[in-house]
């Protein structure tokens, strides 16, 4: 299972990288080499044991999530008036609600980690409580906007 989420991202983010080389050198190198690549540079993560191996890769995660995020806000704002009067908005269908809300619980769904999690916990055997608990506060605060 572990292993289909893991192609999965890995040709995603190919396909992304791709395409920002394609639209910055004007040149495609091609998908199947940039699956190469990304996948040798992750290749000696995959190898540490436990996330207490690579805190600094949840550092680095956060900082550029936080830049990202920083750039898409104020690249929205720039682009708004320009990009409003020509946007295109295509009507609702119900099967992209499903396949858009799809991707998303499989993006988020959390599933894949849950093994690292419960083998890193001090206690390992209460993994069922931490698990009831995440999920109901989750629920609570998405309920009620807490």
């Amino acid at each position: 299972m572990l292993f289909g989420v893991s192609v999965v991202f890995l040709l995603l983010s190919s396909h992304i990288i791709n395409d920002f080389i394609t639209s910055i050198m004007g040149h495609s190198i091609g998908l199947c080499y940039i699956v190469l690549i990304v996948a040798t540079l992750l290749w000696p993560v995959t190898l540490l044991k436990s996330p207490q191996d690579f805190w600094w890769a949840i550092v680095v995660a956060m900082l550029t999530t936080v830049f990202s995020v920083i750039l898409i806000v104020v690249g929205t704002a720039r682009d708004y008036g320009s990009c409003e009067p020509v946007a295109y908005r295509p009507p609702f269908q119900w099967s992209s609600l499903m396949l858009s809300l799809g991707t998303f619980m499989f993006a988020f769904g959390g599933h894949a980690v849950f093994p690292t999690i419960q083998h890193d916990m001090k206690k390992p055997k209460h993994f069922t409580r931490s698990a009831i608990v995440a999920f109901s506060s989750s629920f609570i605060y998405n309920q009620f906007q807490l």
